[in-house]
């Protein structure tokens, strides 16, 4: 299934296969930093991946219901 140059460039080190059953899995081997597990709150470690992305996904819902609460008062005003 692998051309003959991958396969070599494997066996002599220069490249890397990951088999993964998970996207998490991968971010992991991507980046060097874990995943993460939520807490009984769902809230992930704010150094792991998740609780990066968990941030920044608070982060923007913030600033959603600012721009809404802005937008609201102009309509208003």
């Amino acid at each position: 299934m692998l051309r003959r140059r991958v396969i070599e460039a494997v066996e002599q080190g220069k490249f890397n296969i990951y088999a993964v059953s998970h996207v998490e899995q991968a971010m992991e081997l991507l980046t060097s930093k874990t995943a993460g597990t939520p807490n009984a709150e769902g809230l992930y470690p704010l150094d792991s991946i998740n609780g990066h992305i968990q941030l920044r996904l608070a982060e923007w819902t913030a600033l959603r219901l600012q721009y809404s609460v802005q937008q609201g008062q102009e309509e208003v005003g």
